[in-house]
Order: C-alpha cells, then structure tokens, then sequence
C-alpha cells in the first residue's frame, strides 16, 4: 500500500493523469490517501498546480478540505501560497472553505499575502472573503501586505477593494504604518502616507510610526510628505506650458500690443481666452475614465480567474476588464476609455471624452502663434525705421527676436503633433494604438504588412467628418 501511495503522489506532483485514473480505477489507492506527513494527494496537485489532477481527485470525492502537512494546512493554502489563483478557484468552486486556519492561525487570504500573490488574495476578497480578515493575532491581509512585500501591487489592490489601513493587531496595537516602518518598506510608507493616515496613532508601546521612524532613524522624510517628491516632476512640463502662456502674454502687451491693427489685437486676445478655456477644461475635467461599483469588480475578478483563458483586457492595477480600445494610465493610476496618450504638457489624460477638444487646442495654438510670429514680425518692421541697420535693430530687440524663435519651434513642434493626430484619426486610430499596433490584433496580429493596409484607409474624410461630430473613431 506505501508504495502505491509514492507511485500516487509522484503521479499527483507531476500531472501523470492516466496512471493516478489507473490506481483509483482499480482501487489500489483512496482518493484521500496520505503520505507519511499527512499530506493529501490534492495537497500536491495544488501545490504544483495541476489542474487536471486536482480534478479528477474532486470527481472522486477527495476531500477538498484536507488538513496535512507540518502547518496543518488545506491545499487551499498550499495553492495560495504559490499563486496559483487558477487552483484556488477550482477548490473554492468545490467548496473548500477559505476561513480554516493552520496552526500559525492563517486562513488562505493571509499566506497568500504573505508572499506578495495578489491575484490570490484579490480572487478570494471576490468569493466574499473580507478583505480586513484577521488572522490569530489579528493582522490583516494589509498588515502582511505592508510588512512582507516590498511591491505596491498588492497593497494597493487592497486599498481600491476598500481595506480599513487604519486597523491595528492585538497584539502590538501597530497599524499597516506602523509595520511598514518596522520592516523599512519605503514603497508601503510612500503608499500608505499618500491616503492621509494617521502618522501619529500609537501603538500598545504608545509609539507612533514617526516615533519609529526616527528611533530607527530611517524613513522621516518619507512619513513627513503626503506624497512623494517623485511625482512633483509630471507638474513641470504643466508648468513650463502655462509659464510658456504668461510669457507670451507679456510680451504681446509689452512689445507688439501698441503698433498692430486693432482686428489683430482683438484675435490675439479672442484666442487667448478660448485657449485658456479650452486649456482648463482639458487639463481638469474627465478624459473618459472607466470605473465600476465594488460588487462589479468582485465579479469581474472571478469571471477573469474561472474563465479557461486569462483575459488580456483584465487590469490587474483597477481590478477591472477594460473595455475595447481602453488603456490603463500609468500616471493618473486609471484606465481611460479610447486611451489616446497622457499628454504632460496639459497633466492629463487624453482619451474618449475630450480628444476632440485636445485637437481643436492644437489648432488654435497654431493660429494664436500665427498672430505672434505676425507681431513680431511686425516689431522687427517698427524698430528698423528707428534703429535703420538690422544688426542694431536685433542688438535692441533681443527680448523679441527670443519670443520669435521660440514661438517658431513651438510652432513647427506642435505642427507636427497636429498633423499626426489627423493622420491617426483619418485612418481610425489612436496614438497609443499606432505606437503599439503589434499588440492588438484588431489592427493586425503579424506585424506591418496588416498594419500598413489599416493605416492606408481611403475613408479619411469621412472618419475625420465622424470624429468631429463626437462619434467614435
């Protein structure tokens, strides 16, 4: 019988399906044998993530919540901790129960954030597992998340499905804070100080996460910023583009304002307003982000892990299956319906709600600089009457031949811009779309060759006539 019961685990360890069917056909082995540490033959099917054995046991009526092992755990928990989320929702389908403890006092949720699997724990929440779970000593999946796993994938997973950071163990009295302190997770103390915690909440020592911080003599600046310094860069170019507009305000006022024509003058100004409006609009209201309620999400992520095949539209980062021609924006953190590019010129996204106010702002622009290039012009005319040679004329007019050069390499620059967008939404394409063609099938899945016959479309007119009337390119 022992020797059947190794033949059976090595089948069960590395997916041997005809030969477990064989010994459990002919009775030679029970569906819940164990080996000498007690380990079911489920438990190694779902450590390896054998899915077919896992399966077959099921259909056999193994027991799907088996205790073995030197942890005492179900396989459930050996499948958590290896982040094989396929596994974990096969045995859940089964009704292997997700709140049995081993003897540490972790359920399934809490060895899967141990060891960082965030499409485990994110899998198990769905199912209706809390996401504030406490283990014996009362640590949440968050807690471990903050202590044990220095990427920022699973914490802020927890964080969008609505976990209490703010909870604190039984034991220590320490919060998610307090135990990224402790374990120096700078990415988790970025994290956690960014969604306005509380810095100063103490723990059964009466130690608060900045008293640790300095004790350990690590981390102050970080717990002292609400976000991080990094992030302040994505403001420069919004700044240089308004910095860019203040400059150009000044000089028409200053240096070109007093000798051009009136109707030119008041299209400088007309045009400015609208471009300052337009500008606002864009860079503050909602380029096309796709949210979902909680429950959606819960049923997304088991749609997405029960299914036989891995969406490739699922965002790992929102939860969510993205609808077609959507993106996630690594810099606004959101995935944006008919994602075009982020623009950091506008500190926005540009995407289904307002790409066509993002080209009627390109359009203006060139007009507006147009009217400068024509006033500066206009100045280097007035100033030669008085200074006659144009070596004095520049000498004396440094500020404007400055503006002039400036507002020409604006000009060409945005020139280009301009015209790509139109060849893009002539040819019904995005520019995340013509950047990446090679990933998206719908353009072309063999490269070029497909790509260059989409891109050629004789349709231009018309898909640049649709656009303009808010219709989907």
């Amino acid at each position: 019988m022992a020797a059947y019961i190794i033949d059976a685990r090595q089948a069960a360890q590395f997916g041997d399906y005809d030969t477990l069917k064989d010994m459990l056909d002919k009775g030679f082995i029970s569906p819940d044998c164990t080996d000498s540490d007690d380990c079911s033959l489920l438990h190694w099917a779902a450590i390896n993530n054998r899915l077919k054995i896992a399966k077959l046991l099921i259909d056999y009526n193994c027991n799907v919540n088996a205790i073995g092992g030197v942890l005492c755990s179900t396989p459930l928990h050996w499948a958590a901790r290896h982040g094989h989320t396929k596994m974990v929702a096969l045995l859940m389908k089964y009704d292997a129960n997700p709140y049995l403890r081993n003897v540490e006092g972790f359920a399934a949720i809490h060895v899967a954030a141990q060891f960082g699997c965030t499409p485990v724990v994110a899998y198990l929440i769905s199912k209706g597992v809390s996401p504030d779970e406490k283990d014996a000593s009362s640590m949440t999946p968050a807690m471990w998340a903050a202590y044990k796993v220095h990427s920022l994938d699973l914490l802020k997973m927890l964080v969008t499905l609505k976990a209490d950071v703010n909870i604190a163990d039984v034991s220590y009295g320490n919060t998610c804070l307090h135990w990224a302190v402790i374990q120096e997770n700078t990415s988790a103390v970025e994290l956690l100080v960014s969604l306005d915690i509380d810095i100063n909440k103490d723990n059964k020592q009466r130690e608060t996460p900045l008293i640790i911080a300095k004790r350990k003599g690590i981390f102050v600046r970080w717990l002292l910023k609400i976000i991080d310094n990094t992030k302040h860069f994505l403001y420069l170019p919004f700044g240089v583009t308004v910095g860019l507009k203040i400059l150009m305000i000044f000089s028409w006022i200053f240096y070109i304002h007093g000798i051009v024509p009136w109707y030119i003058n008041m299209s400088f100004y007309l045009l400015l307003l609208f471009i300052t409006y337009i500008y606002v609009n864009l860079t503050f209201t909602d380029p096309g982000i796709y949210s979902v309620s909680i429950q959606e999400t819960y049923n997304m992520i088991s749609k997405t892990f029960e299914e036989e095949n891995f969406s490739d539209k699922f965002c790992t980062t929102c939860l969510l299956i993205r609808p077609h021609r959507s993106k996630h924006c690594k810099f606004c953190d959101k995935c944006i319906l008919r994602f075009d590019h982020h623009c950091p010129w506008i500190g926005n996204c540009v995407g289904a709600n307002n790409h066509f106010h993002f080209l009627i702002y390109l359009l203006s622009l060139i007009i507006e600089l147009l009217i400068i290039i024509y006033g500066c012009v206009t100045n280097f005319l007035h100033m030669k009457k008085i200074y006659i040679t144009i070596s004095d004329t520049i000498i004396n007019n440094t500020w404007i031949l400055y503006v002039f050069i400036l507002s020409n390499f604006i000009l060409i620059w945005i020139c280009i811009m301009t015209y790509l967008q139109l060849y893009q939404i002539a040819n019904k394409l995005t520019t995340n779309e013509r950047i990446n063609a090679y990933k998206y099938s719908y353009i072309g899945q063999k490269g070029s060759q497909e790509r260059v016959k989409f891109l050629l479309s004789k349709n231009g007119c018309k898909n640049l006539k649709l656009f303009c009337k808010g219709e989907a390119i």
